[in-house]
């Protein structure tokens, strides 16, 4: 087995995507030719780990998140094995950290015309603490 790998510690939230490093390299770029294969990922519905290659032939890995996983706010181990462009392996855990969706607002009434006024109220579920907003203008 090579050495180089170890375990990450990642906070992601459901429904959405987060690029990783390469734990096995330093300074976490992608070979165009290794191998990265995370251990008994069919086992989790809504979590995948994805491939891609931009037009400069830079590859990157992404961690995919379902937008409904019943392990949301807990922690996921993902053991993963890792092959190196020579041919040697190493491996490593991926601790993700999984929160439920953000979900914010509700607006009473919620469709208005020119010159009336709504209610927002935000009540904030999922996500992960300290929040913040920002309210955007409206376009005519």
């Amino acid at each position: 087995m090579g050495t180089g790998c170890g375990d990450v510690s990642l906070t992601v939230s459901a429904n959405s995507k987060m690029t990783i490093a390469n734990p096995c390299i330093a300074g976490g770029a992608w070979t165009a030719h290794d191998q990265f294969e995370v251990v008994d990922l069919a086992a989790l519905a809504g979590i995948s780990v994805t491939r891609n290659v931009d037009s400069h032939g830079i590859v990157t890995r992404q961690l995919v998140i379902g937008p409904t996983l019943p392990s949301a706010n807990s922690p996921v181990d993902l053991g993963y094995v890792y092959q190196f462009e020579n041919g040697e392996f190493s491996q490593g855990v991926l601790h993700a950290k999984i929160l439920a969706a953000l979900s914010a607002a509700a607006a009473t009434p919620s469709q208005i015309v020119s010159g009336q006024s709504t209610q927002l109220n935000a009540i904030v579920t999922g996500g992960s603490p300290p929040y913040s907003y920002y309210v955007v203008a409206p376009r005519y």
